[in-house]
């Protein structure tokens, strides 16, 4: 029986409970007040209104507590054999009270030459867009922190180039920074932003999105790592040098995909927290005119596709 059924089953017993409750309080001021008949109608009221009440209340705890413990024995049993009691035991934690959830997600990378830096280094454009989803039923302020990895820098990169919630978008301004309506904000390399989300019974998405330079040396990594649950993700390769190959590897699942080749992939499956998204840039050997270029090898999986033209976006 699926949820919203269940929840009609419920209503057609507590909705007459409700209506008897107050229609017996509401009548009984009209009966003698001193016989017993007035009082028993007034505390049977009281007492069907107090129960239909107290079922709602209890329903709704009940049901949460249930689906969790659902999830806790699926989590148990695919992913808990081998992992220390103590150390499984504080991953569930984390994991089963998470808030938000990330859905609709697309990432789109551009690996660009500058004239200011060297031959065997790029500036990565990252635009990263998703929709955030309240996992609480009820109003909640959340605060999203995307970082910079300012470990790997140059005097201008990395830096944040825009931040939006929702309609409201800003250009940012250097670090430290802050909107005007003080919703988004840059301090220390981390861009902090404030959204307001509705219950989740509303199934009310808020558009979140961010741009943003980092700077890396080829050959090297880019790595990002998720920090909320993420519901799938398309990622492009929108724009990259033809010396210059750009390989994913999605941790810890070890799967494999060509971006060069490809520009495209899909990720069908949910990205936990700390699953790690590694591009990994190489030097690419151009060939000579008249030679024939030697295959790249793509490894994939099912939950891994790579199949659209270049420059999809």
């Amino acid at each position: 029986m699926s949820v919203r059924k269940e929840w009609k089953t419920l209503l057609l017993w507590v909705v007459p409970l409700f209506v008897i409750g107050i229609g017996a309080i509401v009548a009984a001021p009209f009966t003698d007040k001193d016989s017993l008949f007035h009082h028993l109608m007034r505390d049977i009221g009281i007492a069907l209104l107090i129960s239909a009440l107290v079922t709602v209340a209890y329903e709704a705890y009940a049901r949460r507590t249930f689906d969790l413990a659902k999830i806790e024995t699926l989590l148990d049993t695919v992913y808990g054999s081998g992992v220390p009691p103590d150390i499984w035991d504080s991953i569930k934690d984390r994991l089963l009270n998470r808030r938000v959830i990330r859905r609709n997600t697309n990432l789109h990378l551009s690996v660009l030459r500058s004239q200011t830096i060297a031959n065997d280094e790029v500036v990565l454009g990252i635009d990263f867009a998703y929709e955030l989803g309240n996992l609480v039923n009820k109003d909640a302020s959340y605060e999203i922190v995307h970082g910079l990895d300012e470990h790997i820098a140059t005097a201008q990169l990395p830096r944040f180039v825009e931040a939006s919630i929702g309609t409201h978008s800003e250009t940012v301004g250097g670090d430290p920074w802050e909107s005007t309506g003080g919703d988004i904000s840059v301090k220390d390399g981390r861009l902090t932003m404030m959204v307001q989300l509705r219950p989740s019974r509303e199934n009310v998405l808020v558009p979140i999105r961010l741009t943003r330079e980092e700077f890396r040396t080829c050959p090297g990594s880019y790595y990002l790592i998720m920090s909320e649950i993420t519901e799938g993700i398309k990622i492009y390769l929108d724009e990259c040098p033809k010396d210059v190959d750009v390989t994913l590897f999605l941790y810890p699942t070890s799967q494999e995909v060509s971006l060069t080749e490809k520009h495209l992939a899909i990720i069908e499956e949910p990205l936990l927290l700390g699953h790690c998204l590694d591009f990994k840039l190489t030097p690419r050997t151009i060939p000579s005119p008249g030679t024939r270029p030697s295959p790249n090898p793509l490894s994939s999986s099912e939950n891994l596709t790579a199949d659209a033209p270049p420059n999809a976006r």
